[in-house]
């Protein structure tokens, strides 16, 4: 009994194999004419796949090219033109589709980008590439890709990996540089670094102005002065040739000995004059200099008596 019926698993597997056969073809020509819909109504980003997905069902030649028209349509030009190479394999015994396909090649082909990978530094060794996550064989032909945005990585041995964004345009043949070499030197002689000029600054204003306020305080110091002395003069000289306490007044008005008083209070009267002036001349040159634009001085008064200020504007 069991020997007769050993062929019946072999039979239901034949059985239930030919309706999927039936239903995987059924599902290719329907996505294939759900792709043409798409294609006509514009909607390239949801044709292409479905075209993809039919021939990967059914490796019908006519959804493969049908596939490469619509990914050369949507701007993926090294991927359609793979696809119209193969489909070129496909039809070569077919006169009229293989000149078609061919024609289509050779417009398609000087669209392409190609990318020729370069390893700057010499130090890289066993260098390894990708793009898109895909590798590359160094050497080989130049890469085609699509028109756009990829990401290509690059590691060595005993170099930090490299990833960087490198954008394909169409029709542009270019070489993309990893492991880009460290900048040479030469020997050639250097030229002098020439002494960039300072930028202007305010010191000159800033000392002229600490100046003016301790040269103005000296000033008012000695005008406080004059004014404590002037005041004991004031009490102890008379005009009318005594003073309060009955004693004998010079020709100044002033008792006996009072001469170094009265020569005190002149110095003390100089300085304070000569402090404020001198003081109001420094602040009034610090805050307003320009850089370069005035030269300020102290000078001696004549004889080397007394001080003074003295600045220009506008020298040559």
């Amino acid at each position: 009994m069991t020997r007769r019926f050993a062929w019946l698993p072999a039979l239901a597997l034949f059985s239930v194999a030919l309706p999927a056969a039936a239903q995987s073809e059924k599902t290719s020509e329907q996505l294939f004419l759900e792709a043409k819909a798409d294609v006509q109504a514009g909607r390239l980003d949801e044709a292409c796949p479905k075209f993809e997905a039919s021939h990967r069902v059914s490796q019908n030649v006519g959804a493969l090219l049908s596939w490469a028209d619509c990914e050369e349509q949507r701007g993926r030009l090294a991927t359609a033109l793979r696809l119209w190479e193969d489909g070129g394999r496909r039809v070569a015994n077919e006169t009229d589709r293989r000149d078609y396909v061919a024609s289509r090649i050779n417009a398609l082909k000087p669209r392409v980008p190609a990318w020729t990978i370069s390893v700057g530094n010499p130090a890289a060794q066993n260098a390894k590439i990708t793009i898109d996550g895909k590798a590359i064989q160094l050497g080989s032909d130049p890469v085609l890709v699509d028109p756009g945005d990829h990401i290509v990585t690059a590691t060595a041995d005993g170099m930090k990996a490299e990833t960087k964004t490198v954008q394909a345009v169409e029709s542009k043949s270019e070489t993309v540089v990893v492991f880009a070499p460290a900048a040479e030197t030469t020997n050639a002689p250097s030229r002098p670094i020439e002494p960039r000029p300072e930028a202007p600054t305010d010191s000159s204003a800033s000392t002229l102005k600490i100046a003016g306020w301790i040269t103005g305080a000296i000033g008012l110091g000695g005008a406080a002065a004059f004014g404590a002395t002037a005041g004991v003069i004031a009490d102890r000289c008379d005009l009318e040739g005594t003073n309060a306490d009955g004693e004998p007044l010079d020709g100044n008005g002033c008792p006996s000995g009072s001469q170094g008083l009265l020569v005190g209070n002149a110095v003390t009267l100089g300085v304070g004059i000569a402090g404020l002036g001198v003081g109001v001349g420094l602040l009034i040159a610090g805050f307003t200099q320009k850089s370069g634009s005035e030269d300020v001085a102290i000078v001696a008064g004549p004889g080397d008596v007394g001080i003074g200020i003295a600045w220009s504007f506008g020298r040559p």
